[in-house]
């Protein structure tokens, strides 16, 4: 017969060893009854395994163990003794394989007190759940999330130090921008970069940038240096960085180099390129003040023997004629110089003003007296509205009238014959404002923001009525500039007339 009270505690072996849960039954002094087949397959212990034999025969006491003291498991350990269900958090096990290689597991567990018909504790179910495979996709997701994170924080240094870069202007700027980039981003204690000229190696541009306290020279440690080629592959020169605080260099480290170094290329070619049209600049503005002086000098002896024809040819209308045609001839090539010299003046810097205190109404009086023959010559109607009272400004008489002038020579050149201009003077403290509307030409919408560039011309004048070198609105900016002053200009287009405004600070009566 069989004993069927032997049968229950069976079946309870063989749910104990098949369960898929590790389970490790504790007795209240600490020591293992009894572990299962999961337990054994999740620390990698076979049944001869020495340290399974360490738990089973004592040797290993959970309670004593000073790796699991330190660990934290005993604290929760000794709380399920006292009868409490306690969640053991995740803890680090390093354990043997059967190849004795060491094998970090990561285990959570949850230790139960099993009690007795009287509530009493009789020992503790200590059920482990292997959550290495999680822990380990979360430390990769965290070390990526981590290097995205100084990956997006080394491309926001290398987008600032592409900027810092691109707004120097010299090439000795950009390399001197550079190595401070380069020591910043890269942590290292030195940078250097130098420029060849042409096709010797000599260097035109050199900078070098060193950490407070850097040795000089620097100790002999790994260096990373990349070329600088420009866009047509040429070599221009050296990119270098060494001495790095911590570590050495790595693929990442060269990869921020090789691009600050192409950033860096296109600089020094935009510096190159921007100092030859700084040259040519330069040069054009010595051309025109050259050719101003020396357009200059024929036009005294041009205006005598004008003078000297109109007096031997008193009788002669044909001779008068000419010689009032060479006169006029004459005086609008001096304006035209006159023109020349002053922008070569505001191009150099060199335009003085005399600041006085200018009545408004004087000027404008002075202006229109100026410009009142060539308004009658072309038959325009010239409106003079004055709402502006005594109201007085600091500035240059000569040059204020001279602004004023151009104005209104601009307005009469590309007004048909016939045509109506108004100049209007009004006060809105603390300004006054001078306006001159015409109903001409009109200026086209993709001009209207060019046209106090210098050289600009319009080209929409019916017949070519207007005429200058396209530098009298380029002055009247800049000598409004000058005052302090702006000056606008407004148009709906072309055949609806153009208005110019003027406004300039005043002062108290």
């Amino acid at each position: 017969m069989h004993d069927e009270s032997a049968i229950p505690a069976q079946r309870y072996q063989t749910l104990f060893q098949q369960a898929p849960v590790s389970i490790q039954i504790l007795a209240l002094d600490g020591r293992t009854l009894a572990v299962n087949k999961a337990w054994e397959n999740l620390f990698q212990f076979h049944d001869d395994h020495p340290v399974k034999q360490m738990f089973l025969s004592g040797e290993l006491n959970v309670l004593t163990d000073p790796e699991l003291v330190a660990s934290g498991v005993t604290a929760y350990l000794r709380r399920a003794l006292d009868g409490e269900s306690v969640e053991i958090p995740p803890i680090r096990f390093d354990v043997s394989r059967f190849d004795g290689a060491a094998q970090a597991r990561w285990v959570k567990a949850l230790a139960h007190p099993v009690k007795d018909e009287h509530g009493k504790v009789v020992e503790v179910m200590l059920m482990h759940d292997d959550i290495t495979e999680q822990v380990e996709a979360q430390t990769e997701l965290a070390q990526r999330l981590d290097r995205e994170k100084r990956n997006s924080a080394l491309l926001a240094k290398v987008a600032q130090a592409s900027r810092t870069l691109n707004t120097a202007l010299s090439s000795q700027q950009i390399a001197e921008a550079l190595v401070e980039e380069v020591r910043a981003i890269l942590e290292v204690r030195h940078a250097g970069v130098s420029l060849s000229e042409g096709s010797h190696l000599r260097q035109a541009v050199k900078a070098v940038s060193r950490a407070a306290g850097a040795a000089e020279p620097p100790p002999m440690r790994a260096r990373l240096a990349v070329p600088l080629v420009d866009r047509k592959g040429n070599n221009i020169g050296l990119i270098e960085a060494w001495d790095k605080h911590q570590g050495e260099f790595s693929d990442e480290d060269e990869a921020i180099l090789v691009q600050l170094a192409s950033i860096a290329s296109n600089g020094f070619e935009n510096a190159g390129l921007y100092g030859s049209l700084q040259e040519q600049d330069r040069r054009k503005d010595e051309f025109l003040a050259t050719l101003a002086h020396e357009l200059r000098v024929p036009l005294a002896p041009i205006a005598l023997a004008m003078d000297v024809l109109k007096t031997t040819g008193a009788g002669d209308l044909r001779v008068l004629k000419a010689s009032e045609d060479i006169g006029r001839q004459v005086r609008h090539l001096g304006s035209l110089v006159d023109d020349l010299l002053d922008v070569s003046r505001v191009m150099r810097g060199q335009i003085q003003l005399e600041r006085t205190r200018v009545e408004v109404e004087a000027i404008v009086a002075d202006a229109v007296a100026q410009v009142r023959p060539l308004m009658e010559a072309r038959g325009h109607a010239l409106v003079v509205e004055q709402e502006a009272g005594n109201a007085a400004v600091i500035g240059d008489a000569r040059r204020l009238v001279q602004v004023l002038v151009s104005l209104l020579d601009n307005a009469a050149r590309y007004t048909p014959p016939g045509g109506r201009i108004v100049l209007s003077v009004t006060l809105k403290a603390p300004a006054v404002r001078i306006a001159v509307r015409d109903d001409g030409a009109g200026i086209e919408p993709r001009l209207l923001p060019h046209v106090f560039d210098l050289f600009s011309r319009g080209d929409h004048a019916p017949e070519r009525i207007r005429g200058g070198l396209g530098i009298g609105l380029a002055l009247v900016q800049n000598i409004v500039v000058l005052h302090g002053g702006t000056v606008a200009a407004h148009s709906q287009g072309p055949g609806k007339g153009s208005t110019f405004t003027v406004s300039l600070a005043t002062v108290p009566v």
